[in-house]
């Protein structure tokens, strides 16, 4: 694994997220994802989601893959701000 990261870093893209959303679709019939950017105390912080349907457990119940990444710092005293400014 360690000998393809350099080719993976040289592959990341602006449009990773959509390819990556993209990649792991089934029947999924569009490609589900955010990201949001955010200064947090000075430091500019980057999280990024998406989320696919797994299937269906029962008639009003079903599963979901859900992944989420991020590009920040330290947050220790941050997380509550994160978290308030999340649902916006």
């Amino acid at each position: 694994m360690n000998r393809n990261l350099p080719a993976l870093v040289k592959a990341l893209s602006a449009n990773g997220l959509k390819d990556a959303a993209q990649a792991i679709m089934t029947t999924d019939t569009f490609p589900k994802m955010a990201i949001r950017r955010e200064r947090i105390n000075g430091e500019q912080i980057t999280i990024a989601g998406m989320a696919k349907g797994a299937g269906m457990i029962a008639p009003q119940m079903a599963t979901m893959l859900s992944f989420v990444a991020d590009r920040c710092g330290d947050l220790s005293g941050s997380v509550a701000q994160i978290h308030k400014r999340g649902g916006r």
